[in-house]
């Protein structure tokens, strides 16, 4: 599985770059959540064990935004801010198709759960994606990216409120990637509209 691949590499990537005097405590904690999440998708999933590997996805995203926010706080903070944000649209693209397919998968109580959770994800994206526009960054390559990454998002929730259908299900995922996609090139884009600014 490709996003499993991706959280192995950039886990790797911070073991041999981060400091582990400084951050050790706070990779081990991450790397210990993506561990056990690891294991439980490993195992042959049914309907109702979705509850309790969502809450180990959960734990993974506390460790890695608490790991996030000191890295954020220990370098020159608006730039990494910036590119922060921007990666962590990839985050809510992915959560917000998930808690869409839990929200109609699961029985009550936690389908209304889940429904919740994917307008509060929905609004922290859009608030992030307005937060994003309004960067005064954004040369041709960068306003291209912004606007192929809107298109995939209202592509993403027309598959989201078609999630009780199996093709709406299809769409969904496959909106979903094209989004993830679209998210990683603007996140490269910020990247190196930023190096290109510090100089």
């Amino acid at each position: 599985m490709a996003s499993v691949q991706r959280i192995d590499e950039n886990l790797a990537l911070l073991t041999r770059h981060l400091s582990a005097a400084s951050f050790g405590d706070l990779l081990a904690a991450v790397q210990s959540a993506w561990a056990a999440l690891k294991d439980g998708l490993g195992r042959t999933a049914m309907v109702q064990d979705l509850p309790e590997v969502d809450a180990q996805a959960e734990r993974l995203l506390e460790q890695a935004e608490r790991l996030t926010t000191i890295l954020e706080q220990a370098g020159p903070a608006a730039t990494l801010h910036v590119i922060n944000v921007a990666g962590r649209q990839r985050m809510l693209s992915q959560r917000l198709a998930k808690q869409a397919l839990m929200a109609h998968l699961l029985p009550a109580p936690h389908d209304r759960k889940a429904l919740a959770a994917a307008q509060a994800t929905r609004q922290a994206f859009e608030q992030a994606q307005a937060y994003l526009q309004a960067l005064p960054l954004a040369g041709a390559e960068l306003r291209e990216s912004l606007q192929a990454a809107a298109q995939a998002w209202l592509a993403l929730l027309d598959g989201a409120s078609q999630a009780h259908e199996a093709a709406g299900r299809i769409a969904l995922a496959r909106s979903s990637e094209a989004l993830l996609t679209e998210l990683d090139r603007l996140t490269e884009r910020y990247e190196l509209s930023l190096e290109r600014l510090l100089g």
